[in-house]
């Protein structure tokens, strides 16, 4: 019953750090604000190159 912290208080120890992502990101995206359109683009577009890649045999 108290296993979700949705719509209550957060769940995290307080001695935990909060988590966060160390991966590297697209510094392209991230230098410029896009619309939900765009980025719905732009996933398509990149989508489609995938499935072109995996077409041709290229991992």
């Amino acid at each position: 019953m108290y296993d979700s912290s949705v719509g209550g208080p957060l769940l995290l120890p307080v001695d935990e750090p909060w988590p966060h992502c160390e991966e590297p990101h697209d510094s392209e995206a991230a230098d410029e604000m896009r619309s939900p359109d765009e980025i719905r683009l732009l996933r398509r577009i990149r989508a489609a190159a995938a499935e072109r890649r995996l077409g041709e045999g290229h991992p």
